[in-house]
Order: C-alpha cells, then sequence, then structure tokens
C-alpha cells in the first residue's frame, strides 16, 4: 500500500490543493491526474457517474501519485455493488 499524500500535506500544515471530476469518463481522470493536483474527487453524487465508470475512474487515477477520493451517491448500504 502506497503512502497517502494528503496526510503528510496536511502534517506538514499545508493545504491540500482538489481537483474535481464530474465527467463520466476515465480518460478525463487521467489528463487530471497528470496535472499535478494533490487529491481528485469522483462526483459519484451529482451527475452520471456510476459504479463502472467510478471504477475506471478510479484505475485510471492510481497510476499516478495523486489521492483518489469519491463523493458516494448516498449513505446507504443497499447501494454497495458488491451485494450481489
Amino acid at each position: 500500500m502506497r503512502a497517502n499524500r494528503l496526510r503528510d500535506i496536511w502534517a506538514e500544515q499545508k493545504p491540500v490543493v482538489a481537483g474535481w471530476l464530474s465527467i463520466p469518463n476515465a480518460f478525463t481522470a487521467e489528463l487530471m491526474a497528470g496535472m499535478g493536483w494533490d487529491c481528485l474527487v469522483i462526483d459519484g453524487q451529482h451527475g452520471l457517474i456510476g459504479y463502472a465508470e467510478m471504477l475506471a475512474m478510479l484505475q485510471a487515477i492510481h497510476t499516478t501519485d495523486v489521492v483518489p477520493m469519491v463523493r458516494v451517491s448516498w449513505n446507504q448500504p443497499g447501494d454497495d455493488q458488491r451485494r450481489g
């Protein structure tokens, strides 16, 4: 597991610069991940980003040092896609 860069930045009392992803596209996530953000937030609450798009976006972000974060659609265990 890699280190969480956000914790390191906060430990140094510095601000975190975050990008916001609302377009459901892994290519866009990959482009944003290469721009030097500290973290990228995938907005799963508003817009059209579903589980499959979110997974592809997370995979694209994972190829960089950017910390991925997800704003979930709703705090409801029934929405967990791993349950079949």
